[in-house]
């Protein structure tokens, strides 16, 4: 795992915050949450499902905002993906539920659902054919969650980052189905010319 400087968990706190007005400046609506809710920070909890294409379990991991109601109207959704030898946390050790959880109460930003996965092997792989990590992500992780969590299935509500690999992967998967997501967003993002497809 990588080690996380102040200055580097600054300029990532960042990223999380331009990704944040990016997808927010999106017609998102959201039902009030309950008036009697008291609830200060959000909740993370890792899933797993059985990834046919790949024949393994494979994992991620979700953060709901304070007062998530699972019956209310969809939230919007950020599917952050995570670097290179790293895992689904990442994004919650460099602060991203404390960003989350602060905006969210400041009324900065609406009620939001993050999904980030956990690419495993697979997502270091450049692969785009059938196993590819883009597709493992579009067929299996999105459905997954979407019939776990109460969260959007369109376009307009939808976004997608990541950091490193994630960053690539997060544009790849953007720019070869813009009918996904709304918005997309990659820090440090890594390109070479045998990723180009």
């Amino acid at each position: 795992m990588t080690s996380y400087t102040p200055s580097k968990i600054s300029h990532i706190s960042r990223f999380v915050a331009l990704m944040l007005v990016l997808v927010s400046t999106g017609v998102w609506l959201i039902s009030a949450q309950s008036a009697t809710c008291i609830d200060i920070t959000g909740a993370t909890i890792r899933e797993s499902y059985r990834g046919g294409l790949l024949g393994q379990v494979m994992y991620y991991t979700v953060y709901t905002p304070p007062c998530y109601e699972p019956i209310a109207t969809s939230y919007p959704v950020i599917y952050l993906m995570h670097g290179s030898n790293e895992d689904d946390e990442q994004w919650l050790r460099l602060g991203l539920q404390e960003e989350l959880d602060s905006r969210i109460l400041n009324g900065e930003i609406p009620p939001l659902v993050v999904v980030m996965p956990f690419g495993n092997v697979i997502a270091n792989r450049n692969r785009f054919d059938s196993l590819s990590w883009a597709n493992i992500f579009r067929e299996e992780l999105m459905p997954d969650a979407e019939s776990k969590y109460n969260i959007a299935s369109n376009r307009e509500q939808r976004a997608i980052g990541g950091i490193s690999r994630g960053g690539f992967w997060a544009y790849q998967i953007a720019f070869t189905h813009p009918d996904l997501f709304s918005a997309v967003g990659g820090h440090s993002a890594f390109f070479d010319l045998y990723q180009a497809e």
